[in-house]
């Protein structure tokens, strides 16, 4: 056996050796990535959804002119898919976890303050100057999951928000 053919057959072995790693490698983290991928979207999914739950309850609160009509007792605002999935939130953008975070803890901070209070009337008081910031961070956190949701839904909030800074595109 020739010289050039040992070392032709060694660098055949060699790269199908390489060429087995790296298959083995990218097929792995493909794996992975869509694996997390399918992880992400069923999470917005399932946050779009609950956030979506007490949409017309928090619209009414914001919108009644007479807050009597609005029984803040049946007001209920669920969570439990957020409080399920707080180690999950990482899957998500930052463009998306901020206004999450935020429409949660505006919602859990008005239902204490809301339980705390027996007065009626201090109750309507507290509503009619809540509800509208409610409703706006509700309203924040649907938009920018709806955005992230459509496909390359991620790269169009980036050159959205870009084309705000800049000055308005």
């Amino acid at each position: 056996m020739s010289s050039t053919s040992i070392l032709s057959s060694s660098i055949a072995t060699i790269a199908a050796g390489i060429l087995g790693f790296l298959g083995g490698f990218f097929s792995r983290t493909g794996k992975y990535w869509l694996k997390k991928r399918e992880r992400r979207t069923k999470l917005r999914r399932a946050l779009l959804a609950e956030i979506q739950t007490p949409k017309d309850t928090i619209n009414n609160a914001a919108e009644v002119e007479e807050i009597q009509d609005f029984d803040p007792v049946h007001t209920v605002i669920p969570t439990t898919t957020y409080e399920n999935q707080v180690e999950e939130l990482g899957l998500l953008s930052s463009h998306e976890i901020e206004p999450v975070i935020k429409y949660y803890n505006t919602a859990k901070v008005a239902k204490q303050q809301l339980d705390t209070i027996d007065d009626v009337r201090i109750k309507r008081s507290f509503i009619e100057e809540t509800a509208p910031g409610l409703k706006k961070s509700r309203r924040d956190a649907e938009k920018v999951i709806k955005i992230h949701m459509r496909v390359l839904g991620s790269l169009r909030y980036k050159i959205k928000y870009i084309c705000d800074v800049i000055s308005g595109c």
